[in-house]
């Protein structure tokens, strides 16, 4: 699945985490925030601002049981581009694979999102091998169970940086 910029789509469903962090419990109660919808939101962004830590620091160790650990026994990663649609153990051999195939991950946060389907992070991740690096623009969100583990994590790329990355969808 390839990330689109829509104004609309980011206004609508989205709010900065440290946004939802900035109202006082009086302000909100005044105004009349957050609705349900908006409460939600304020949840996955307290989700977020508790899961990212993990998150980052995990693929930056490029450890695969660190990263295993991110996911609930049953957590899978949808992935299109891929071949990744709901299989934990085909999720944890991708991660693997990936793994192995680069000699070191740098991940730099963008931008902490939240969402009414759950907790976000916009990123760029800067794979390297074989002396050279490759720079993808990537998005995750993320269902969580009540121990902050990933139970479905949906990924978006930037299509320009999948072709500069020289990488092919899944067939």
């Amino acid at each position: 699945v390839l990330m689109e910029e829509s104004r609309g789509t980011v206004m609508l469903n989205r709010i900065d985490a440290a946004v939802a962090a900035a109202y006082p419990a009086e302000t909100s109660d005044a105004i009349g925030f957050p609705t349900s919808r908006e409460r939600n939101v304020v949840m996955m962004a307290e989700a977020a601002e508790r899961f990212v830590p993990a998150f980052v620091a995990a693929w930056q160790s490029a450890d695969l049981e660190e990263i295993a650990a991110l996911y609930a026994p049953s957590g899978v990663r949808i992935d299109g581009f891929a071949g990744l649609d709901g299989d934990p153990g085909a999720t944890l051999a991708w991660i693997e694979a990936f793994l192995r195939d680069y000699d070191g991950v740098a991940l730099e946060i963008k931008s902490i999102t939240a969402s009414a389907p759950g907790p976000g992070l916009e990123y760029i991740l800067t794979l390297q091998s074989d002396g050279s690096s490759c720079v993808m623009e990537m998005a995750s969100v993320w269902e969580l169970d009540e121990d902050d583990r990933i139970v479905r994590e949906h990924v978006y790329y930037h299509p320009d940086a999948l072709f500069d990355c020289g990488w092919e969808a899944a067939g």
